[in-house]
């Protein structure tokens, strides 16, 4: 562990990101006080890899003592920095995003297939994780699954409606503000598009980049990151 740290944390490996009201001359020499003696080091190589290429869906079962069974369906997605990263943020808030996403209507409303569903999409600096979760009751399990496939697969075949478009994107921009509130949250934020690579200037057009979405670009990304074979992860109750 100490190895790992004093690999990763060098001075040339980090970004330092304050936000807040204080006197920036204070506070930059505060920052040489503390960590200016820190050596320099070898910048360690990124992580390689690239996720595997599947032909069919591959399913794995854990048995618990539990009562429930809680999935998690994955498919491959785009990092952060791609050019189809808005269009997964406003495919992610249609499909399951939020309460009155399709997911959460369609399974846990109108047939009360789940006690909890959704989607989220997990963007990174490499290839990332685009995730369809669940929990319902073992019984239910086969057609819960099925349904929420069912959705996802609608969103490559079907062009979303204009009226879904406009509502994914009014709650993604409130919700980026929102996500901003306080000034740890804020200075995290900016820390983390500057590592990323975009800037902390991308604060600014998160919200533009969101907003010039289209419903065809949106139906583009799940084409081309929903319609490949899943990797299912099931924890289901003993005996089952």
């Amino acid at each position: 562990m100490v190895d790992w740290y004093r690999k990763f944390h060098v001075p040339n490996n980090m970004v330092l990101a304050a936000v807040g009201n204080f006197p920036e001359g204070e506070f930059s020499e505060m920052v040489r006080e503390t960590l200016g003696s820190l050596p320099q080091g070898p910048l360690p190589d990124p992580a390689a890899g690239e996720p595997p290429v599947r032909a069919e869906p591959e399913e794995a079962f854990e048995r618990r003592e539990s009562q429930a069974v809680w999935v998690a369906l994955g498919y491959p997605a785009p990092p952060l920095t791609d050019r189809g990263y808005a269009a997964m943020e406003v495919l992610d808030a249609i499909l399951g995003g939020s309460m009155d996403s399709r997911l959460f209507v369609s399974v846990r409303d109108t047939r009360g297939l789940a006690y909890q569903v959704g989607s989220s999409y997990i963007a990174m600096g490499s290839p990332s994780l685009f995730l369809v979760y669940l929990g319902t009751r073992p019984e239910q399990f086969e057609e819960a699954k099925a349904v929420a496939l069912g959705e996802v697969e609608r969103m490559a075949e079907e062009p979303v409606l204009e009226e879904e478009l406009r509502a994914a994107k009014t709650f993604l921009k409130g919700t980026f503000l929102m996500s901003q509130e306080r000034n740890i949250d804020q200075a995290a934020l900016l820390a983390r598009f500057e590592l990323m690579g975009l800037g902390y200037g991308f604060v600014e057009e998160y919200p533009e980049l969101i907003e010039a979405v289209t419903r065809e670009e949106v139906q583009r990304a799940a084409r081309e990151y929903l319609a490949g074979p899943y990797v299912l992860g099931a924890v289901v109750p003993e005996g089952e």
